[in-house]
């Protein structure tokens, strides 16, 4: 069974992707981490997104996958674990913006789809019910506050060792939504039969437990 759940930054995605995964004892799939590993490797390089040339290459050789290790895989890149390297503001902002490019979700989509394939999962991302998966089970989109969810991402950052400036999380956040739901390829959307879990004033737990009673119900198609 393969259950997708989508929807903006923040929203707490990653930590009921996770909960549900553990749950269920199903592979958790975390496509943004891809698109994050790109933004590393474009950043390591030192190179840009508008080089056109770079990108070309970079689709040939990139050696980039995913090894499962418990119910959440690991992002290797050039035979390197960089799963910890990927959860920082300047990485997430660049990853949204290749998110937008062709070459580079024709990349990773046989990468995402590859890991379906292998069983049941639990798949998290922007475009995973109205793209990837669109064939998918069950669907959730996810979404709170923009209040919450910058809240939130500074919890997150501080659990990491860093000390963000709410306002430069906002205006972060501000700027990724707009380029999630703005990009011509795959824009960040509610997919049409997807069931949406507002979590601003809910506890992970709750969340999980809603979902969990939502699977009980198949959609009918």
């Amino acid at each position: 069974m393969i259950i997708t759940i989508d929807g903006p930054s923040g929203a707490g995605k990653s930590t009921v992707s996770r909960a549900l995964a553990k749950i269920l004892s199903y592979p958790y799939l975390d496509t943004g981490a891809l698109y994050r590993a790109i933004a590393y490797k474009i950043k390591k390089d030192k190179s840009a997104v508008e080089d056109a040339s770079y990108l070309s290459r970079l689709a040939e050789s990139l050696n980039l996958k995913l090894e499962r290790e418990g119910s959440t895989p690991r992002v290797i890149l050039d035979d390197i674990d960089i799963t910890d390297l990927l959860r920082t503001e300047e990485i997430g902002l660049l990853a949204s913006r290749i998110s937008a490019l062709p070459i580079i979700r024709e990349v990773l989509l046989p990468i995402q789809r590859n890991f379906g394939s292998l069983g049941s999962i639990i798949a998290e991302g922007r475009d995973m019910g109205s793209v990837v998966f669109s064939h998918a089970d069950f669907k959730f989109f996810l979404t709170a506050s923009l209040s919450e969810r910058v809240r939130r991402r500074c919890k997150e950052l501080r659990g990491a060792g860093l000390i963000p400036d709410p306002e430069t999380v906002k205006k972060g956040m501000i700027l990724r939504d707009r380029q999630d739901s703005e990009r011509a390829v795959a824009p960040l959307r509610v997919p049409a039969d997807a069931r949406v879990f507002d979590s601003t004033d809910l506890t992970v737990d709750e969340v999980v437990t809603a979902m969990r009673m939502a699977l009980k119900d198949p959609p009918s198609r």
